[in-house]
């Protein structure tokens, strides 16, 4: 998505597909040393296996060939601010977390942009049981309550109320060409609500993943029956997009995609983030919840993207009921 008028987070834009391959040369090889000196192994006989995200703000890479027990993965990015976004997430928030996120070894600027991280266990939430997937959200809501209380200064001069406003009316003039006129006249509603400067009195700008969603979470089952189920492992990965903002934006995606059919998975959600929404935040996750619709619609007709038309469509039935 463009970075600008920062919308909440939608779906990546897909681009072309690029042939995989490793960093350029140049790259290669500063990275090849640095990851050498990290995990203790002749850079000689690491291999790179391409993971994927040929599109997208990154390419991903997993690094073979290092002693056993240790692996790593190179995430080099195409833009500084995606790059920035989620170098600062690693160094500065991630640190102080459970430990259900990748350590951030070695960091390259421009022109390299690139990521050495480790490798976490695991596989994304899919396809999986019931037990399984309400374990997996109650983990996902403990993340987000410890994310959302890390204590970072906010340097934005503008408050987040009016910032929302702003962010509103310019999704609201961007969808319109997508967007039929009774569709687009019950969005424009919520233009009374948003403009409210009480909507979103005291809400203050915390730490956000920003595509907190099934996808972006690697699990391993310990056990697991028809009625419950433990994790052994509970990661959150790709915080290419991560950066302050008002937490319910981490919830919206779950809100539109996933709560509506599963209200299984909400409510172990809150359980692991200890308390459940109240009802100006209600207020606040549809208004957020309309705005990442927009930008969704809004991006996929932009650029004839058929994927994203049919999940911003759902997430407007979401909002609008």
């Amino acid at each position: 998505m463009p970075s600008s008028p920062g919308p909440p987070r939608s779906p990546e834009p897909p681009r072309s597909p690029e042939p995989p391959r490793s960093p350029e040369p140049d790259a290669e090889a500063s990275l090849l040393a640095q990851i050498s000196d990290q995990v203790g192994c002749d850079s000689s006989a690491l291999r790179w296996q391409f993971l994927g995200s040929a599109h997208g703000p990154c390419r991903v890479w997993q690094v073979s060939g290092t002693k056993p027990g240790v692996g790593v993965v190179v995430k080099q990015f195409r833009s500084d601010r995606a790059f920035h976004q989620e170098r600062h997430a690693y160094a500065r928030w991630l640190p102080h977390l459970p430990e259900e996120t990748a350590c951030l070894l070695a960091a390259f600027v421009a022109p390299v942009r690139a990521l050495v991280l480790t490798q976490v266990p695991g596989r994304p939430l899919t396809h999986a049981s019931g037990p399984l997937e309400r374990a997996a959200h109650m983990r996902a809501g403990d993340f987000l309550r410890a994310l959302h209380a890390l204590p970072e200064p906010d340097p934005d001069p503008l408050p987040l109320g009016p910032a929302i406003s702003r962010r509103y009316a310019a999704w609201l003039a961007r969808v319109a060409p997508a967007t039929d006129a009774p569709t687009l006249a019950r969005l424009a509603e919520f233009t009374a609500l948003v403009d409210d400067p009480q909507l979103f009195d005291g809400a203050r700008r915390v730490p956000c993943h920003r595509d907190f969603t099934p996808s972006n979470w690697l699990c391993s089952a310990g056990h697991a029956d028809e009625h419950n189920a433990t994790l052994d492992g509970f990661f959150v990965v790709d915080f290419e997009h991560a950066h302050l903002d008002c937490p319910l934006l981490d919830m919206v995606k779950l809100w539109t995609e996933v709560w509506g059919e599963r209200p299984d998975l909400e409510a172990a959600f809150f359980v692991g983030y200890g308390r459940t929404l109240d009802p100006q935040e209600l207020r606040q996750l549809g208004v957020l919840a309309a705005m990442h619709a927009m930008a969704t619609v809004a991006w996929a007709e932009e650029h004839a993207d058929l994927q994203y038309a049919a999940a911003g469509r759902q997430a407007l039935r979401r909002v609008l009921g």
